[in-house]
């Protein structure tokens, strides 16, 4: 049970930080598309 709450964990874990990511890459794109302009 504890390895499996762990391994759950674990697996959130990186997906929020997959998803920190993206939303940074996302967000720098923005920033620069728009100081291009």
């Amino acid at each position: 049970m504890q390895f499996s709450f762990s391994n759950d964990l674990g697996t959130l874990f990186t997906i929020i930080l997959a998803i920190g990511f993206i939303i940074n890459l996302v967000l720098a794109f923005i920033i620069i598309f728009f100081r291009k302009k």
